[in-house]
């Protein structure tokens, strides 16, 4: 497991620092005033800390509540092939930074969620993953997550509006920092909004690789494929890791509703590697046989391939 995420992590750490940004269209202030305070060798070695990060977190999560029946590292593979081999540029590194704060806030909220009322786990949740929000403009989505989220968690109305109140609060602080410094009280908003609203850009020209289309085809091939896995075993799942995949799916839902904003770019993908890496695993840990081998291996390669053709 080691070696394979290497094989995928290294590859696009390396090209990041070899692709240069073009600014980051949806970077929120304190991701510009990060971004501009790193060299690129920070950056490269900020960019490998985070990944690996992200990817055990997830293993943990995964592995703690019980959600593939046996200990597995396959969250990790997975969140590793999908944030670096379907689309990773120079502007990848605030989605994956947003990307560790809504995993560490994950990782802070679910354990209260097993339990009765538990204002404080929902509250510093939200809070964490509401620092995404700092840095990259998208993560608005958790605004539409944590409200459908919770009550699939039976959390009562009050822990909602605790959690949104959580969530909000990084925006208002980074709002009442800027205004002791001088700027516009409402430039963290101003911020949000340009962020998602302002056009991208984006060249298409790279869809065009042909290993790139192979390694989003199989990463969708292999999403629906657990989904039906995850469906066809809910009679005899256990409630806590049933509560969570359901929360991945809604959150796997939300993070494509961005690409209607006119914002949208393909390093979005970089966030949806959250839940996929979450709800993937299942097709593989619960299916043996040629099939799932074959679909795993040529993931597998075309994410570390295609490190090696694009945007160099």
């Amino acid at each position: 497991m080691a070696l394979t995420l290497a094989a995928i992590v290294a590859p696009a750490v390396i090209r990041y620092g070899l692709w240069s940004a073009t600014g980051g269209h949806a970077t929120m202030p304190v991701g510009v005033w990060l971004e501009g305070a790193l060299s690129p060798t920070w950056k490269m070695a900020l960019m490998a800390l985070l990944l690996v990060v992200n990817a055990f977190t997830l293993t943990y999560i995964g592995t703690y509540n019980m959600l593939y029946g046996a200990k597995s590292y396959l969250p990790a593979v997975c969140y590793a092939a999908t944030c670096c081999g379907v689309f990773f540029s120079g502007d990848s590194l605030m989605p994956v930074v947003a990307s560790f704060f809504v995993v560490m806030g994950l990782n802070a909220m679910i354990p209260g969620l097993r339990h009765g009322t538990s204002f404080d786990r929902c509250f510093r949740g939200a809070f964490v993953m509401g620092c995404s929000m700092l840095f990259y403009a998208p993560a608005a989505m958790l605004a539409v997550v944590l409200p459908i989220m919770l009550p699939i968690w039976f959390r009562s109305a009050r822990e909602v509006i605790t959690a949104l109140i959580g969530l909000a609060l990084p925006l208002a602080g980074g709002s009442y920092v800027g205004l002791l410094m001088g700027l516009p009280g409402d430039f963290m908003i101003k911020g949000l909004i340009e962020g998602l609203m302002t056009p991208s850009g984006v060249q298409t020209a790279v869809f065009t690789n042909p290993l790139l289309i192979v390694s989003a085809s199989v990463m969708v091939l292999t999403l629906f494929l657990s989904l039906g896995s995850f469906l066809a075993s809910t009679v005899s799942m256990r409630t806590r890791p049933y509560r969570i995949v359901m929360s991945m799916t809604v959150m796997l839902a939300a993070i494509p509703l961005m690409l209607l904003f006119p914002g949208r770019a393909p390093e979005l993908v970089n966030m949806l590697a959250v839940p996929v890496s979450v709800i993937a695993p299942f097709l593989f840990n619960r299916y043996t046989g040629v099939m799932p081998l074959i679909i795993y291996l040529l993931w597998i390669v075309s994410a570390v391939a295609v490190n090696f053709t694009v945007g160099i």
